[in-house]
C-alpha cells in the first residue's frame, strides 16, 4: 500500500493531518479534559459562598460582545476567557472593607482563578498568534470592565455596589463556562505532535512516508466521516427533538407564561423549508438556532427573567443542538434554494432585531420576542419530526 500511494494522494493526507494537528499540547488538555469546567463550577461555589445568595444582575452586562466570541475560532475563544479571567481577579483587587464575605471563600476563589485557571489559559493561548478580531475584543472587554470599576468607584465601594458586581461576575462565569464546552469540543480532536519532517521534494516524501502515517491518515479521514454520521444520527435518534423539548420548558420557565405572539412570523417560509430536501431542512434548522441565540445576546436589563434558566436555554442551543445541526449540514453541499431561503430567513430576524431596538429593549417587546421565538421552536420541532423520517432511509 505504501508502494503505490503517489504524491497527490501523500499530499492530501498530509493536509488532512496537519489540519487536525494543534499547536496547544499539555496547556490546552486542561481545556479538552473538562478540568476548565469544573474549575469554573468551584469558581461559582466560592463566589457564592463569599456573600450568600447572588444578585440577579445583567447591568451592565456585554450580551453582544458573547454571541460574538461563541462563534468565533478556537483561538480567539480561549484568549477571550484568559482575558475575562485576568480581569475579574483585578475587579477583586479593589476595597473589600465594605462587605462582610467570607475572607476565606474570597481567597479560594482568586486562587482558582489565579493559579490554575489563568495559567493555563495563558499557555494554551500562547500557542496562537492573536488576530484582529481578537485585538479589537479585547478593546471592547476592557471598556466593559472599565465601566464596572467606575460604578465600585462611583458608590465608594460600597457594599452594595460590590453585590452588584457579584453577580455581574456570576453572569460571567456561567457565560464562560458555556464557551469552554465549546471550545472542548473544537478542540477535542486536536492532536500533538513533537516530531519535524524535512520535505525537499514530492517523491521524497512519498518515498519516506512509512505505513504508520498512512493510517494515521486513513484513520483521520475515516474519523471524520464518522464524526458527521454521528451528528445526523442525533436527528435521526430523537435526540434533537428532546433537545428542542428542554428548550422550550426553559423559555417559559426564564419569564412565566409565554405570549401567543405570531407578529412577524414567517408562515410562508416555514411551509416552503417543510417540502424542501432533507440537506435544506437540516441548514434551516442550524440558521434559525444561530438567529435566536443572537437575539439573546442583545440588551436583556429590561426584563426580570430567571438567569439560570436564560443561561440553561442558550446552552442547549448553542452547545448541543447548534453544534450537532451544522456537523450534519457539512456533509451536505449548499444549494440554491438554501441561499435564498438564508437571505429570507435573515431578514425575518433583523426585523426582530428592529423590534427590540425601537422599543430601546424594553419588557414588552423582549416578551414579544420570547412568544416569537416559542413559534420557531415548535416550527422546528415539526420539521426536525419530518427529517427524521427523511433521513432514516
Amino acid at each position: 500500500m505504501n508502494a503505490k500511494m503517489n504524491t497527490k494522494h501523500v499530499w492530501i493526507c498530509l493536509f488532512l493531518v496537519f489540519y487536525s494537528v494543534q499547536r496547544q499540547c499539555a496547556a490546552c488538555k486542561w481545556i479538552k479534559s473538562g478540568q476548565y469546567e469544573m474549575k469554573n463550577e468551584e469558581s461559582l461555589s466560592q463566589l457564592k459562598e463569599m456573600g450568600g445568595e447572588l444578585s440577579r444582575s445583567y447591568k451592565p452586562f456585554p450580551f453582544t460582545l458573547y454571541g460574538t466570541i461563541t462563534m468565533a475560532q478556537a483561538e480567539d475563544q480561549v484568549r477571550f476567557l484568559a482575558e475575562v479571567t485576568v480581569q475579574i481577579a483585578e475587579l477583586f483587587h479593589a476595597d473589600l472593607d465594605a462587605v462582610n464575605w467570607d475572607n476565606r471563600a474570597v481567597d479560594n476563589f482568586l486562587n482558582i482563578l489565579n493559579t490554575r485557571q489563568l495559567k493555563e489559559l495563558k499557555s494554551c493561548a500562547a500557542t496562537y498568534p492573536q488576530t484582529k478580531q481578537q485585538r479589537s475584543i479585547k478593546t471592547t472587554l476592557r471598556k466593559h470592565f472599565r465601566k464596572l470599576k467606575k460604578i465600585l468607584k462611583k458608590a465608594n465601594y460600597s457594599a452594595d455596589s460590590w453585590e452588584q458586581i457579584r453577580g455581574l461576575v456570576r453572569s460571567h462565569l456561567v457565560r464562560m463556562d458555556i464557551i469552554a464546552s465549546n471550545l472542548r469540543r473544537l478542540l477535542d480532536t486536536a492532536t500533538c505532535f513533537h516530531k519535524k519532517y524535512s520535505v525537499k521534494n514530492g517523491e521524497s516524501m512519498n518515498a519516506k512516508m512509512n505505513t504508520k502515517h498512512v493510517w494515521i491518515c486513513l484513520f483521520l479521514v475515516f474519523y471524520s466521516v464518522q464524526r458527521q454520521c454521528a451528528a445526523c444520527k442525533w436527528i435521526k435518534s430523537r435526540q434533537y427533538e428532546m433537545k428542542n423539548e428542554e428548550s422550550l420548558s426553559q423559555l417559559k420557565k426564564m419569564g412565566g407564561e409565554l405570549s401567543r405572539s405570531y407578529k412577524p412570523f414567517p408562515f410562508t417560509l416555514y411551509g416552503t423549508i417543510t417540502m424542501a430536501q432533507a440537506e435544506d431542512q437540516v441548514r434551516f434548522l442550524a440558521e434559525v438556532t444561530v438567529h435566536i441565540t443572537e437575539l439573546f445576546n442583545a440588551d436583556l436589563d429590561a426584563v426580570n427573567w430567571d438567569n439560570r434558566a436564560v443561561d440553561n436555554f442558550l446552552n442547549i442551543l448553542n452547545t448541543r443542538q447548534l453544534k450537532e445541526l451544522k456537523s450534519c449540514a457539512a456533509t451536505y453541499p449548499q444549494t440554491k434554494q438554501q441561499r435564498s431561503i438564508k437571505t429570507t430567513l435573515r431578514k425575518h430576524f433583523r426585523k426582530l432585531k428592529k423590534i427590540l431596538k425601537k422599543a430601546n429593549y424594553s419588557a414588552d417587546s423582549w416578551e414579544q420576542i420570547r412568544g416569537l421565538v416559542r413559534s420557531h421552536l415548535v416550527r422546528m420541532d415539526i420539521i426536525a419530526s419530518n427529517l427524521r423520517r427523511l433521513l432514516a432511509h
